[in-house]
């Protein structure tokens, strides 16, 4: 059976088998290699948000075996989890259940909490970026407008993931990211025989399946050792209404961040923050120019700026720009600053929030099995694979 190390074509014909031969009779599954990808970290509409951490809840208890570190999901997921363990721990006394891979159930990962994972890729990703421009930062960039017209110049260009909208809706951001997952294994998820001779094989699997579906949740097709939440269910409703909380769509709007509505601020501040600390390093630098007097090459020290740009509206054409960079937006020099102009005017005649969701409109990414594109999501990506018209640029 197929891992990602198998020969490309045996990968395909193995990942098919295991694709159409197992799970098919199983209800309660999903499928994050395909239309559900996006679960928990998309709403309805298409749009990325994720959870505020303040609504998890621990579901580290006496009765629960796990790791050493505290596990925490979505306060709902939690009630729901122990709820379950306790009719798991009940087969298990009445030995209507043998001990296996499915009992008892040990929690081996749960939340990773979005806000740190995203803020720690985006720092490598400045780290990475100074490596390769050291020497110009550190002896040529003495004002952080300079600074800021570098990495738009020599990073910005690279199609990087760099707003929270676009980290969500990547590889890299992994479904443990939504409060909503809880893996009882650290097993591989690309090792097809262990899938089918540890779990599916296992002799509790079916009662597993069952159990999970009858407590809200589904279990996952490609790795059968984590378990989803499924937020549809009237058994999620009914633990919703616990909380005061009607509805899903309630539930988005009490629980989820939008980032779309704030990351621009998130930006400024970590730019901000990285080229402080880079001057705090290295807080002089030289500049040499020739002198008539002397006939020779005269030395100044330059005490680099600290002063930086703080008016929101800079900082939000600057996030547009990225926007468009991510999600490979076409389109020429003069129609980008039509757009800058829009954005302008939006923001002056309606607030921050009209220009932002101005943005999210025309940038949002297409979703699979999600909302029909609008017709100006459509005509940006027919243009742009159709005249590649991506050089436009922006300048503080």
């Amino acid at each position: 059976m197929a891992n990602n190390k198998t020969n490309t074509s045996i990968l395909y014909e193995q990942r098919r088998y295991y694709k159409y031969s197992f799970f098919n009779y199983i209800e309660n599954k999903i499928d994050f290699w395909e239309l559900q990808k996006y679960y928990g970290r998309v709403d309805k509409r298409g749009i990325p948000f994720y959870l505020n951490q303040q609504y998890l809840k621990s579901i580290t208890t006496p009765s629960i075996t796990n790791t050493q570190q505290k596990q925490m999901v979505l306060n709902i997921v939690s009630d729901s989890f122990k709820e379950m363990n306790d009719e798991f721990k009940k087969a298990d006394l009445y030995f209507n259940i043998p001990k296996s891979k499915y009992n008892p159930l040990k929690i081996k990962k749960s939340t990773l909490v979005f806000e740190t994972e995203y803020t720690n890729y985006f720092r490598e990703l400045l780290n990475l970026w100074y490596k390769q421009n050291k020497n110009n930062i550190d002896n040529n960039i003495s004002n952080f407008n300079d600074f800021m017209n570098l990495f738009i110049g020599t990073f910005a260009y690279a199609n990087a993931i760099m707003t929270q909208s676009a980290y969500l809706t990547s590889f890299l951001s992994s479904p443990l990211n939504t409060g909503l997952v809880i893996e009882i294994s650290n097993d591989k998820h690309d090792e097809d025989p262990t899938k089918i001779n540890n779990f599916i094989n296992d002799e509790n699997f079916q009662f597993f399946c069952n159990t999970t579906g009858k407590y809200g949740f589904m279990v996952d097709k490609n790795a059968p050792w984590r378990i989803v939440y499924n937020l549809t269910t009237q058994y999620a409703n009914d633990k919703m209404n616990q909380y005061g909380i009607t509805d899903i769509d309630d539930l988005f709007s009490k629980y989820y961040v939008y980032p779309h509505l704030t990351e621009y601020k998130k930006l400024r501040e970590e730019f901000i923050n990285f080229y402080n600390s880079k001057v705090k390093q290295k807080p002089t630098l030289q500049k040499s120019e020739y002198c008539h007097i002397t006939k020779g090459v005269k030395f100044t020290e330059i005490t680099k700026s600290t002063e930086t740009i703080q008016d929101d509206l800079s900082w939000i054409k600057f996030y547009y720009f990225l926007r468009c960079k991510e999600e490979t937006i076409g389109m020429t020099q003069s129609q980008f600053v039509i757009d800058l102009n829009k954005i302008s005017m939006l923001y002056n005649s309606f607030g921050e929030t009209s220009a932002l969701e101005w943005i999210l409109n025309k940038t949002k990414k297409f979703i699979d099995g999600g909302s029909n594109p609008s017709y100006t999501q459509y005509t940006a990506v027919t243009t742009n694979k159709s005249q590649n018209l991506t050089l436009y640029n922006f300048q503080f």
